[in-house]
C-alpha cells in the first residue's frame, strides 16, 4: 500500500492511500483531513508532559496511530504498565518493532532506518504515519535535521518545513 501527504496548508492536509495491494492497480482512496486541535489534553501514555505517573485506567493498550507501511504504532508502555523501551526493547526486531503476545507486529516509537522512512542529514525527517487523532507524525529531526526543542505536552508544534500541526517521534528511542 502506498500512503503519502499531499497538498499541505496550514490548517488541512490530504492523505493519499492506494488501498491497493501490490498485485492491484484498482481502490485508490483519497482523504482530506482538517484536525480540530483541542486544549483538553488526553494522556495515553505512561507520563503527564510533567513526569507524573499517568493513571493505568488512560493508557491505551492498542494501536495509537499506523505508520506508512501499515505497521500499528503503540505508545510508550508494555502489557504490565511498565516503559516498553526498558522492558521489551530486547525483543525488538532490526525495524526497532515487535509481536505482541496476541500477535500484533507493532511500534513503539521511531522505527529503524530504512523500514519507513530514511532521514537526509540537514533536512526535516520524512512522514512517519497518522496517528488516531487524524494528526500525521513525522521522523524525530525538525528543520535543518535538528530534534526540534518547540515541541509541545503532546509532541507537537508547526515549523518552517510544515507549517501544520504535526507530531514527532522521540529522538534516539527516548520516552515520549
Amino acid at each position: 500500500m502506498v500512503v503519502k501527504l499531499v497538498n499541505t496548508t496550514t490548517t488541512e492536509y490530504t492523505v493519499y492511500m492506494s488501498g491497493c495491494p501490490q498485485y492491484s492497480p484498482y481502490n485508490q482512496a483519497t482523504f482530506r483531513f482538517n484536525p480540530v486541535l483541542t486544549t483538553n489534553v488526553q494522556y495515553i501514555s505512561l507520563s503527564y508532559a510533567n513526569g507524573t505517573s499517568n493513571p493505568q485506567s488512560n493508557i491505551i493498550f492498542n494501536a495509537i496511530g499506523y505508520a506508512l507501511n501499515g505497521v500499528p504504532i503503540f505508545n510508550d508502555a508494555d502489557g504490565q504498565y511498565r516503559d516498553a523501551y526498558t522492558y521489551e526493547s530486547s525483543t525488538f526486531d532490526g525495524c526497532r518493532a515487535h509481536v505482541n503476545p496476541t500477535g500484533t507486529y507493532h511500534y513503539h516509537s521511531e522505527p529503524g532506518p530504512g523500514c519507513v522512512y530514511n532521514d537526509t542529514a540537514g533536512k526535516h525527517s520524512p512522514l512517519f504515519g497518522i496517528m488516531l487523532d487524524s494528526i500525521p507524525i513525522y521522523g524525530a529531526l525538525g528543520d535543518d535535521g535538528i530534534p526540534p526543542k518547540n515541541l509541545d505536552e503532546c509532541g507537537g508544534h508547526t515549523d518552517a518545513t510544515y507549517p501544520f500541526y504535526h507530531y514527532h517521534v522521540t529522538y534516539n528511542l527516548t520516552s515520549p
